[in-house]
C-alpha cells in the first residue's frame, strides 16, 4: 500500500507543493517534539505518509496558500 511506503522529506513536501527545504524542517521539528520518526539514513529523512500526516498535524505547521493576491487584481490608470 502507499501510505506503508516510506518516502523522503523531499518528496513528502512535493505532495503539498512545498520546497524540499520544507520537508527537512518538519523533520527537524518532529527531532526536536521527541518522536521517533522520521528515521535519518545519510543525508534523507524517511518516513511513510501517514506518519508524516501526523507531524504535520501534531507540530502546528500550517500550509498556508502563498499565492499573491495580488496578481488577480486589475490594475487601474
Amino acid at each position: 500500500m502507499e501510505e506503508d511506503r516510506e518516502m523522503t522529506a523531499k518528496e513528502f513536501a512535493t505532495l503539498y507543493g512545498k520546497h524540499g527545504s520544507w520537508g527537512t524542517r518538519l523533520a527537524k521539528k518532529a527531532r526536536e517534539m521527541g518522536k521517533l520518526y522520521p528515521r535519518k539514513r545519510g543525508h534523507y529523512w524517511f518516513a511513510t505518509r501517514s506518519e508524516w500526516e501526523a507531524i504535520l498535524k501534531e507540530s502546528g505547521i500550517q500550509l498556508r496558500d502563498r499565492r499573491s493576491y495580488r496578481k488577480n487584481e486589475k490594475k487601474e490608470d
